[in-house]
């Protein structure tokens, strides 16, 4: 029965650690997906303008107002009005069609609605991949243009230059004029969505609620209340709320994974002490049950080595029953995870080796404790025990 329930404890250990194993490579490849900014020095917050105060184009002027004044202050290396904010999990759509193709019968292709101001590109270090920015100049009375992202110029135009083509929708046809860099909005675990950039200036009607993005030289959380003053003196009663970090919301947006990895962590730590313990216990109490066999071989001529030898391999038989069934219990539970892991197998043979080796190593331990103290045994003295 001892035996039985220290192959079930290293079983369960190992099925345990290979999930924790899985996760932990998993949240490590996840933490080095490139979000296509730079988030650190970034400070976010939200501005909902009310509409009967704001309607007629005047919340374009009330944010153009608040970026003079943001960007003036101390420390302040750029700042921007971005909807949604990356990673903040919000998305925008927008239906679209390109001029010449396909015919105005044919279904409207989608891609994500991103309204900035012409300072985001610098506030989130996005790289410009073809053409040009977005600028001041685009503003209103200026013809409408957009900036794609990589993705959007991919799927649509895979043999030609985007540039120069026009885009119908969203009131009206724009001209491409820039391509950049794909940005992750929803999460890092998700590919990027084909996307248009459109200038704030020209497009008032959905301006309402725009987050403020500000990048700062120093830590962001610094400047917060310089930022909110810099709102407040613009519109003493304009509410701001949800300011965060960038860095930050990666963090929340990673959340869930770290919560299950931390959850598993724990229970693979408590199984992996539960079966080091148990094979130790039980070790022990087979030593304390054969000290007068222990003598006897001893004083027959058997040397410390080869009670050791004896010892140990009774005790890692044991560990390593238990470790195989493991393994069949590992590649059941792998396949309830997939959809936890990000970029690596429910299979990975380098977490299954790892973890085989560390199991291996602490039952070796276990054993080894109370099987070294067997060798110490007198002779004499084990022989009078009874």
């Amino acid at each position: 029965m001892r035996g039985f329930l220290i192959v079930t404890e290293v079983a369960l250990a190992f099925v345990l650690l290979i999930g924790a194993g899985l996760l932990i490579r998993s949240f490590a490849r996840l933490t080095e997906v490139d979000p296509g900014f730079d988030p650190q020095g970034v400070l976010t917050m939200n501005i909902a303008l009310p509409f009967a105060k704001y309607s007629d184009g005047r919340s374009v002027v009330f944010y153009q107002q608040t970026l003079e004044r943001v960007r003036a202050l101390p420390g302040v290396e750029a700042a921007t009005m971005v909807y949604p904010v990356p990673l903040s999990g919000k998305q925008g759509f927008s239906a679209f069609r390109i001029e010449g193709r396909p015919s105005l019968t044919e279904e409207p292709f989608n891609a994500g609605l991103r309204i900035i101001s012409p300072d985001f590109f610098k506030t989130f270090r996005v790289p410009l991949v073809n053409g040009r920015l977005l600028a001041e100049s685009d503003g209103d009375k200026a013809p409408p243009v957009v900036v794609v992202n990589e993705s959007l110029a991919r799927i649509f135009f895979a043999n030609e230059d985007p540039l120069g083509k026009r885009i119908i929708g969203f009131g009206g046809t724009r001209v491409i004029v820039g391509v950049v860099g794909d940005v992750k909005y929803s999460a890092l675990d998700e590919e990027a969505d084909a996307e248009i950039y459109f200038p704030m200036a020209q497009v008032p009607a959905v301006t309402l609620s725009l987050p403020l993005a500000v990048r700062v030289s120093g830590d962001p959380l610094q400047m917060v209340a310089a930022v909110r003053g810099q709102v407040w003196a613009v519109d003493k009663d304009q509410p701001v709320t949800n300011i965060e970090t960038m860095e930050g919301l990666i963090a929340k947006s990673v959340g869930p994974r770290r919560f299950n990895l931390l959850l598993l962590d724990a229970f693979a730590l408590v199984g992996l002490a539960l079966a080091g313990v148990g094979l130790y216990g039980v070790m022990s109490y087979t030593v304390t049950q054969r000290t007068r066999e222990i003598g006897m071989r001893m004083a027959m001529g058997a040397r410390p080595g080869d009670v050791l030898r004896l010892l140990i391999g009774e005790g890692m038989k044991l560990a390593l029953i238990g470790v195989l069934l493991g393994v069949g219990g590992a590649l059941a539970l792998t396949q309830l995870l997939k959809t936890l892991l990000f970029e690596v197998s429910a299979t990975d043979p380098r977490t299954f080796v790892a973890i085989t080796a560390v199991l291996t190593f602490v039952a070796l331990m276990a054993c080894w404790i109370p099987a070294r103290r067997a060798t110490k045994v007198d002779p004499m003295i084990a022989l009078r025990t009874e």
